[in-house]
């Protein structure tokens, strides 16, 4: 019974009620469709700095097509950015509440001990969280100026779409790509974060029966 106690009261959702393991589960697959989400983001910075590529690659034998793609993929770029982000800020939201919830239901407790035990492991899962935010500012911070290079290269190379044209973007091109590995490395610490944490849920909470 105490064993049980502890591990209900050790879940990121308000207590023991019969709706613990469905919000369990549902937090689970919030947590999963932001990893599909933030792989989506990965493989479409990828996807753009390729169609940059082939902007550079076909300067000399007609590059409008190439940079037809490349705007395609500059404006999809943005967008799974803003949803990503938009998510981030969903899913801190939750975990927020979560945690709140949690306490005022381990104050409810009257055994000193399990109370602690509890809320030590609460704790625990609180910093274990909180790491998933940090990892979230370091892909914003990342993402913010290389989407807005996207944006300048778009707008030169609409207007400049010649071989000196292209050659004279040369230093943003590649500032560009380093931009793009880095926000891909970003991306890839934020998704080990949140499978972390899913992964730590996964342990701690019961889950819901057939």
């Amino acid at each position: 019974m105490i064993r049980w106690t502890i591990l209900c009261a050790g879940l990121f959702v308000a207590g023991c009620s019969s709706s613990a393991p469905d919000r369990t589960e549902d937090t689970l697959t919030r947590m999963e469709e932001f990893r599909r989400d933030t792989g989506f983001l990965k493989s479409q910075v990828t996807a753009v700095l390729s169609s940059l590529n082939e902007v550079a690659s076909k300067a000399a034998s007609g590059p409008r097509p190439a940079y037809d793609a490349y705007v395609d993929r500059v404006s999809e770029t943005e967008s799974k950015t803003k949803g990503l982000l938009g998510g981030a800020e969903s899913l801190k939201a939750r975990g927020e509440a979560y945690f709140r919830e949690w306490g005022e239901e381990l104050a409810t407790i009257q055994n000193a001990d399990i109370r602690k035990r509890a809320e030590d492991r609460r704790q625990k899962m609180k910093a274990t969280y909180g790491k998933i935010d940090v990892a979230v500012t370091g892909a914003r911070e990342a993402l913010g100026p290389f989407n807005s290079d996207l944006k300048d290269l778009r707008t030169f190379l609409g207007n400049e779409l010649t071989p000196a044209g292209i050659t004279g973007a040369q230093d943003l091109i590649s500032k560009v790509h380093a931009q793009g590995e880095k926000v891909k490395e970003r991306l890839e610490a934020l998704d080990k974060e949140v499978e972390h944490a899913a992964s730590e849920l996964r342990i701690s909470a019961p889950r819901a029966t057939p």
